[in-house]
């Protein structure tokens, strides 16, 4: 009787094991795409008020004064990217010139500072990108196959952007 028991209770623990394993995974919600998306967004337009807001007085792209200088700029871009990303969005803009006391930028053929996000994501809709993952992580393809991945930051409650390709 107790081996019929036994038996029985390894039955029941393999079967559920199977199903458990044999699950398809949930589907992402559509609330988290759309969060994830709109977190993308936020992130990347922060960028674009410290790097393309504002010139001196001779056109000279230059970090929004504003914000306090290279080291502040860091700390505000280190709330929506993770660290290496943050150090390689410093590297594209950032240059060890000053005009008028103020960080110059680099720049494109235009004069403009040149954008690290070409084409940017906050240029699209929800609805011209693909958003594919999980809660706690997505890759959202815009229109010209460019990547961003997200990944759920609990302590910041948000997404922030990881990576970018």
């Amino acid at each position: 009787m107790r081996n019929k028991i036994t038996t029985v209770f390894i039955l029941v623990i393999l079967i559920l094991s199977v199903v458990a394993c044999s699950t398809p995974a949930k589907e992402a919600d559509p609330m988290d795409k759309q969060i994830a998306y709109n977190d993308a967004s936020v992130a990347v337009d922060k960028v674009k008020i410290l790097f393309h807001k504002t010139t001196a007085a001779d056109g000279t792209p230059i970090l929004d004064p504003a914000t306090g200088g290279r080291d502040k700029a860091k700390e505000l871009l280190l709330g929506y990217f993770d660290g290496p990303l943050v150090d390689k969005i410093m590297a594209h803009y950032v240059t060890d010139q000053t005009v008028e006391d103020n960080v110059v930028l680099n720049k494109g053929e235009d004069g403009a500072a040149l954008p690290f996000f070409n084409p940017s994501i906050i240029d699209t809709t929800f609805d011209a990108v693909k958003v594919e993952g999980s809660k706690e992580e997505f890759k959202i393809t815009t229109p010209e196959n460019k990547i961003y991945t997200l990944k759920w930051q609990e302590d910041k409650g948000r997404y922030i952007v990881t990576n970018y390709e």
